[in-house]
């Protein structure tokens, strides 16, 4: 608590008004201000304040433990902005800061906020093992102190550690630990993102009902925001400078600020990649103009906030789409534009996708020269991420190719790897069905939605 905070806290506490406090020495602007931290009190002032109210001088003081829990709070914010804005290494490198400071000052609760936000970072970063333990260290913690909404959201971020691992029904155990975690009216955003996660995890073990109503609820949570990318940004910029310049009021005050902006900004987020899933379900009853209409209004929301990765996928699913409905022109010109996209992120994964998806439709469209380099770029990629599921579909759709043209002992053997890889991940996960539709591939599971 500041300086002017205490001096209020202690004058209401005496039920004095400012111009009792300020008495002859002073004026009531004068304490008003002081109380705004608009000005400090010089010490000979302090002291005379801090005798009237019955406190020592060094009550009103701040302490190095106030300060470093300011220098605290604001490094989670660096960091949790920074995950907001796709950017996990800085986010790593904030909150390993911060969860310094908080083990310095034996400050528990924050260090549990920290591990939680740590492992968000570490999961973006494909370190699923070291995001666990901090996962289990953090719901440890909170559990301990009977924070429900924050052990709500370690249960979630273990369903999503578990269902991209394709364990589905570890998934949905912690997904609904979380829900009774939080209460009835608690937190819409984090139930919309529970559940539509939740829903995906029954799609990919073929509970369709399931899964199609729970992605359904989740999209009537969801809100439509306005971009506040840029305003966001912009704020955490002048929270740099006037941290940087000694303003550390300041500072903490744009640094929160900017948090708020981004966290509504990805509300926006929210709202688009259920508006894919949406699409996505459409398409699986033949519902293709409605199919058509959720893809485009997802893609809009990304292009809004400026999300390229959620823009790329969009344009991926309408390529799909586009291709379902045999309109290739529509389908290899929203293909190629999602890989102009896929080349400029930072994820090798996203571009793998975007190679296999425009390769599988050069592929359909007769464009076999055009689509072995996509398709063989998508396999090395998947091979070398580990990413078998994928990496299956990419040996499958090499196999259709070459069987084209007349290859057959090399489409056999795709083929064979293509059968050898599902079995295995068939044996290692024997509960998880076949989610999605095979128009795209024989792996069929569906990603987390968050």
């Amino acid at each position: 608590m500041k300086l002017g905070e205490k001096l209020r806290k202690a004058r209401l506490e005496r039920q004095l008004t400012q111009r009792e406090l300020a008495g002859k020495d002073f004026t009531a602007p004068f304490i008003s201000q002081v109380e705004k931290g608009l000005t400090t009190p010089s010490l000979k002032a302090l002291i005379t304040l801090a005798n009237r109210l019955g406190y020592p001088p060094g009550h009103f003081l701040e302490t190095r433990a106030e300060t470093e829990r300011d220098r605290c709070d604001m490094l989670i914010d660096f960091g949790k902005c920074a995950l907001i804005l796709d950017d996990p290494a800085t986010a790593e490198k904030r909150l390993g800061e911060a969860l310094h400071v908080a083990a310095e000052l034996g400050d528990g609760m924050r260090r549990a906020q920290i591990r939680y936000h740590l492992a968000a970072a570490l999961r973006a970063r494909g370190e699923k093992e070291s995001a666990g333990h901090e996962l289990e260290a953090a719901l440890s913690e909170f559990e301990r102190r009977g924070n429900a909404r924050g052990a709500a959201s370690v249960h979630f971020e273990l369903g999503v550690l578990k269902q991209q691992s394709r364990d589905y029904r570890g998934a949905i155990h912690a997904y609904q630990q979380a829900l009774q975690a939080l209460d009835d009216g608690d937190d819409p955003v984090m139930k919309a993102k529970v559940g539509a996660n939740l829903g995906a995890a029954h799609l990919s073990l073929g509970e369709t009902a399931a899964g199609t109503e729970l992605i359904r609820e989740a999209a009537r949570r969801s809100r439509s925001l306005v971009n506040l990318k840029e305003m966001g940004v912009a704020g955490l910029e002048r929270a740099v400078a006037a941290w940087e310049c000694g303003d550390r009021d300041r500072a903490r005050a744009e640094t929160e600020r900017a948090r708020l902006l981004l966290e509504s900004m990805e509300q926006v987020g929210l709202a688009a990649r259920l508006q894919g899933y949406l699409g996505v379900l459409a398409a699986r009853l033949g519902q293709w103009e409605e199919a058509e209409h959720r893809f485009n209004h997802s893609l809009s929301l990304h292009r809004c906030i400026g999300d390229r990765r959620g823009e790329a996928n969009s344009l991926l699913e309408l390529a799909r789409h586009h291709q379902a409905r045999d309109d290739a022109e529509q389908a290899l010109e929203r293909a190629r534009e999602a890989l102009g996209i896929a080349a400029q992120l930072d994820s090798p994964a996203e571009l793998a996708r975007a190679h296999f998806v425009l390769g599988s439709i050069c592929r359909r469209n007769g464009l076999e020269d055009e689509a072995i380099p996509y398709l063989t770029a998508s396999m090395k990629a998947f091979e070398q991420l580990s990413l078998f599921a994928e990496l299956a579909d990419s040996y499958y759709e090499l196999g259709e190719l070459l069987l084209v043209q007349g290859r057959k002992d090399e489409a056999l053997d795709y083929f064979h790897k293509a059968a050898a890889l599902l079995q295995d991940s068939a044996r290692r996960h024997p509960a998880a069905g076949n989610g999605r539709s095979g128009t795209w591939g024989l792996s069929g599971q569906l990603e987390p939605v968050f």
